[in-house]
């Protein structure tokens, strides 16, 4: 911030400087109106949620604002629309770094394969903006466009006609020339690179994501933890127009094609894909579960658990419930959620497997928790009170499964 009391002249407070700056955007940030610049659109159609979103995304983009800017107003309807909710949900880095060319014509491409192809054109309006039009694909830094890899780099689905086909056909064209290895995963790279360069599992759903996003298949990367082995794994989610769903692909796998049975062979606790939207950025080191989306419950046998938070006799809202598994001598958080306003959250999660899940109330000292076992197509409630809180002896073995099946199991 540059601040001027008088048109050309820059005052000083001396080494209080950055402070008093800082006081004052702050002040102006907490008690100053949001800037509408959707209301300064002539034939603009969003809503109040995606005007405000919007806004406040344009108010994070510091100096790329008037970049973006002249995006949007070269623009025209519908593809104005996408391009301003595709802005209102991007990282706060991709705000301030990419391009305005870049960010339409992602677009356009995006709305042409939405008048082209039935498995786009079908596809529901916000689906579409953040897994088809939405430049960011997982944590990978922007680079250069990768919309094409390079000459002849583009899979063959001119003339696919379902998802399942154009799936598969972007799965052939990327294992007959990406190898993917069984090595920790590297540094992030552009997704240009990930071609030349290779990759694990995550990166091979990275690549497939993208490449169907450019024949305007939504897509997204999931990430999953294999509470009996120890190990995690990447696939991808396609979204089908024929199920009203997304569908698991295995795209690190050249032998299970889009329609493959491969999901219920190894035991999962939750499946967590991608949301789309701002907050995603390194949350899976930070354990920001939240932050994405669990999609167990659409692909594989699932329990139900509703956790009630109570402070005595009055329910607490707003409070973290952490999801944790026994692996290997430890436990180890797969999934997090906040209580609503009657101190309730609703957990969706596959049968446990070798231990029963441990449901914890996060927060500092001794919390309250409970060992559970959830059992599929059952709904079973955990009472955690504050009041209650226990320590946890890590040195001890979770108890027998068939042990701890929850109140009001059914």
């Amino acid at each position: 911030m540059d601040v001027r009391i008088l048109p050309g002249v820059r005052h000083s407070w001396g080494e209080d400087d950055d402070t008093i700056v800082r006081g004052l955007g702050e002040y102006c940030a907490a008690r100053l109106p949001l800037p509408d610049y959707a209301a300064g659109l002539p034939g603009c159609h969003l809503g109040p949620a995606e005007a405000r979103r919007f806004n406040l995304a344009m108010s994070r983009a510091g100096l790329n604002r008037r970049e973006l800017w002249k995006g949007v107003v070269s623009s025209h309807e519908p593809e104005r629309h996408t391009l301003m909710n595709v802005i209102g949900g991007l990282e706060d880095y991709d705000l301030a770094h990419l391009p305005a060319a870049r960010l339409r014509a992602g677009v356009e491409r995006a709305w042409q394969a939405r008048r082209k192809y039935p498995w786009c054109r079908d596809t529901p309006p916000e689906i579409f903006e953040k897994f088809v039009a939405n430049p960011r694909i997982y944590e990978e830094p922007p680079g250069e466009d990768p919309a094409v890899f390079g000459p002849g780099l583009q899979p063959p689905t001119k003339y696919c006609h379902t998802t399942a086909g154009t799936s598969d056909a972007i799965g052939s064209w990327i294992h007959s020339r990406l190898q993917l290895r069984n090595t920790p995963a590297e540094p992030e790279l552009p997704l240009a690179d990930l071609m030349a360069r290779g990759g694990t599992c995550r990166e091979g759903a990275m690549i497939h994501a993208h490449l169907c996003r450019q024949a305007g298949l939504p897509a997204r990367p999931v990430y999953v933890l294999w509470p009996t082995l120890g190990s995690w794994h990447w696939f991808t989610e396609v979204w089908s127009t024929d199920e009203q769903q997304w569908h698991a692909v295995d795209s690190a796998n050249p032998d299970r094609p889009y329609g493959a049975s491969w999901l219920h062979k190894v035991r999962k606790a939750t499946t967590l894909a991608t949301t789309g939207e701002r907050g995603g950025w390194n949350a899976l080191q930070e354990r920001r579960w939240e932050a994405f989306t669990n999609t167990i419950g659409i692909h594989y046998p699932n329990g139900r658990v509703c956790v009630r938070v109570t402070d005595g006799d009055h329910p607490v809202r707003d409070a973290r419930v952490v999801t944790q598994i026994w692996l290997k001598g430890e436990v180890v958080p797969v999934l997090a959620t906040r209580t609503g306003q009657q101190g309730e959250a609703y957990l969706t999660l596959g049968p446990s497997a070798l231990h029963p899940y441990r449901i914890v109330v996060e927060g500092s000292g001794d919390a309250p928790w409970k060992w559970l076992t959830v059992q599929s197509n059952r709904t079973c409630t955990v009472e955690l009170d504050l009041r209650n809180a226990s320590p946890f002896d890590k040195s001890a073995d979770p108890p027998p499964l068939e042990d701890v099946k929850g109140e009001g199991a059914k």
